[in-house]
């Protein structure tokens, strides 16, 4: 049986055998996630109907993310018999294209070419997919900057990253802002060449293009998540500099006027009320708990195991930045507060610890 919290664009195509209820189901998941359906009734023995088949395949692939293709048999099952009745399908194959959970265009017979036009032309009205993984997927390309570089150099990369991010939250209008050329040193020096650099970018909605002769990354629509990750990666970089040896900054970063940000950098975002977002950032600080558990010193490097002297044990105190149990929030805060308390907890470990 589908289930409404499940992601069904995964670059397939789906078999529906239980009509109505399953489809439903997939139609709530795909509204909230920004995605088209796209929904072939069709029978087995239909010839325009086998032609099409390689190309709904295509189609799944192509749009993984955006489309859920899904291929019906009117007769196989009785539930797929009563929603072709109710769907009123006299012919084969008809596809009908859903967007927000409600049919937006039927086109019947096999013309590929109308319905790749007919799926661009939907999507460019439906707006950019909602990623509830965001934060979780920026986290996992930010891993990968960590484990390539030192301490210092994840710094600096983390604070190009926020002055990038920065920029565009309190820009969201302007294009220079969401454009960064491959070829600028000082991108490349700072974030672009390391291991998961240009990633990061990507897991953000960048796309890597070509304008005008030259290798560009380019973000088309700004994710709404997008303000609430500033904050935490902002929250994470600053208690990450109080770690380092004398309390020394890695200064603050600038991009060459000719590839902004600017030189001013972004002001803190404030936390903003608890939504989907903030589920799957509250799943990913549950990801890394497990995982990330020793302190990093300021050359990254692990903190030596504790040792069994009191001196010792004295000595690598200042070294655990803070209090990483749930319990570190005051008792008197509300269920909200003490939910972005765990949570900047939380991903300051996984800029922190190995």
């Amino acid at each position: 049986m589908a289930s409404s919290s499940q992601n069904y664009a995964e670059g397939s195509v789906l078999e529906l055998t239980m009509g109505s209820a399953e489809l439903d189901s997939i139609l709530a998941s795909a509204s909230s996630r920004q995605q088209l359906v796209l929904l072939d009734f069709s029978v087995s023995w239909c010839g325009p109907c086998r032609m099409l088949a390689p190309i709904l395949v295509q189609l799944a692939s192509e749009n993984q993310g955006r489309v859920v293709v899904i291929k019906m048999d009117c007769e196989k099952t009785a539930a797929n018999q009563a929603l072709a009745a109710s769907a009123s399908i006299s012919a084969y194959p008809t596809l009908k294209i859903y967007s927000r959970g409600q049919v937006v265009e039927t086109l019947r017979g096999a013309n590929p070419a109308a319905l790749r036009q007919s799926i661009t032309n939907h999507l460019a009205q439906l707006g950019p997919a909602v990623n509830h993984n965001l934060a979780l997927s920026l986290a996992q390309a930010l891993s990968k900057v960590k484990a390539g570089c030192s301490f210092d150099q994840f710094l600096v990369a983390s604070k190009t990253l926020a002055a990038y991010v920065g920029n565009i939250v309190n820009n969201p209008t302007e294009p220079k802002y969401r454009k960064i050329k491959l070829s600028n040193q000082s991108f490349q020096s700072r974030l672009g060449r390391l291991p998961g650099g240009r990633e990061c970018l990507l897991q953000i909605g960048f796309q890597e293009r070509t304008e005008a002769m030259e290798p560009v990354l380019v973000l088309d629509h700004v994710p709404e998540q997008l303000k609430s990750v500033l904050h935490l990666l902002q929250q994470a970089i600053s208690d990450a500099e109080r770690t380092r040896m004398g309390g020394g900054g890695g200064g603050e970063v600038t991009v060459a006027p000719n590839n902004p940000p600017a030189s001013s950098p972004a002001p803190a975002a404030p936390p903003v009320a608890p939504g989907p977002s903030n589920v799957h950032a509250s799943q990913l600080a549950r990801v890394l708990a497990d995982s990330m558990n020793v302190a990093a010193g300021a050359d990254g490097s692990q903190a030596a195991a504790p040792s069994s002297t009191p001196q010792r044990q004295q000595q690598q105190q200042p070294r655990k930045v803070f209090d990483h149990s749930w319990e570190a929030c005051p008792s008197s805060c509300d269920d909200y507060a003490r939910g972005w308390v765990w949570l900047y907890i939380r991903v300051m470990q996984f800029l922190l610890n190995d």
